[in-house]
């Protein structure tokens, strides 16, 4: 016959168990979810030539996968971006850039950048990238959307999106070519 001091030390063990499982499943129940809204104020550029003309490389690249999350007073995350197709300068050759956004996700702490969703990976995109630089303005290995998200164009089936359509409606849905030739144009 069972007594009821071992119900009761079976009953604690296996709430206890459930406990660590549900902790190991589900992290957040025990540190909270953190998250945030930043909202930042970009250069504002009065056309996309001026934008075309003004930023460090524009590259078409493939959001590959994410390179490093820092999680600190501003958030952000960096992704490794092979490069397809380069439109400035004709002289950049890397076959591969670092692009750092604003933004955090994961697991527990999401941070979104308003106007400035993280990018995909698997997605391609056109890129207006300025040169990262540190406080002490010495440069960094990572590249910046010069304007975030409305420097960043999607490219889907041969055709760009820009990803807000009240920035530039001029290349909205043109083909890669056309947008390519047309930043080429201005570079000069």
């Amino acid at each position: 016959m069972v007594k009821p001091r071992e119900y009761v030390l079976a009953s604690i063990s296996v709430l206890l168990l459930i406990a660590i499982i549900l902790v190991w499943r589900y992290p957040c129940l025990l540190s909270g979810n953190k998250s945030m809204l930043i909202n930042v104020d970009y250069p504002g550029y009065s056309s996309f030539k001026e934008m075309t003309q003004s930023v460090d490389i524009i590259v078409v690249g493939r959001v590959e996968s994410v390179y490093s999350r820092t999680w600190s007073d501003y958030p952000y995350t960096t992704f490794n971006v092979t490069v397809l197709q380069v439109a400035k300068p004709s002289t950049f050759n890397r076959s591969s850039v670092l692009v750092s956004q604003g933004g955090y996700h994961l697991d527990c702490r999401n941070a979104d950048v308003s106007d400035n969703p993280l990018m995909n990976i698997g997605e391609e995109y056109v890129l207006f990238l300025i040169k990262g630089s540190n406080g002490d303005g010495t440069a960094r290995s990572e590249f910046l959307p010069s304007v975030g998200g409305l420097s960043m164009f999607l490219v889907r089936d041969g055709r760009v999106y820009p990803r807000f359509e009240s920035w530039a409606p001029s290349v909205s849905g043109h083909s890669l070519a056309d947008v390519l030739n047309e930043t080429v144009s201005y570079v000069g």
